[in-house]
Formats: C-alpha cells, sequence, structure tokens
C-alpha cells in the first residue's frame, strides 16, 4: 500500500513548468532517502526554480523544499501582499 509520494517539481526561466512523476513508497525511510536524493540534486541544479515535497497517501504535505538559482529569492506570486 502506498503511504508517501515524493514528487519534484521544476520551473523554467521560459516560464514553463516540468514535473517528474511522482514515486511512491510504504516504506518511510525509502520515501525520506528519495526526497533527499532530489533534493541533493536540486541543490547544484541549474534549474530557476527546483522543488521536491514528500506527501502522505491523502496528499497531506510532510516536508517540502525548494531552491531558486538564479535570484535572491523567489518572486512574489500575483496578488500578493506588497
Amino acid at each position: 500500500m502506498t503511504n508517501f509520494i515524493v514528487l519534484e517539481i521544476q520551473h523554467y526561466k521560459d516560464g514553463t513548468t516540468g514535473i517528474v512523476p511522482p514515486v511512491a513508497f510504504e516504506d518511510r525511510n525509502q520515501a525520506e532517502a528519495k526526497y533527499h536524493t532530489v533534493l541533493a540534486a536540486a541543490a547544484v541544479s541549474e534549474v530557476f526554480e527546483h522543488c521536491c515535497a514528500m506527501l502522505d497517501r491523502q496528499g497531506r504535505t510532510i516536508k517540502v523544499e525548494s531552491f531558486a538559482h538564479g535570484q535572491s529569492e523567489f518572486p512574489e506570486a500575483e496578488g500578493g501582499e506588497e
């Protein structure tokens, strides 16, 4: 039975987004290993924004981390605080 899902998201400078097919795990330690493997690659990638999330089987976020390359911080979403 799937208990954990690791999802990798990549946002590119041209405005497109890539979503790597999610990987499902029964065991949390295996999911954690995959999550940290993705983050290790994301930390040194050249992808504009490189993100990874670990979800439970009901889609609730357990943890998430992102790396922004080529910018000092993430741009604010439209309608954000000014």
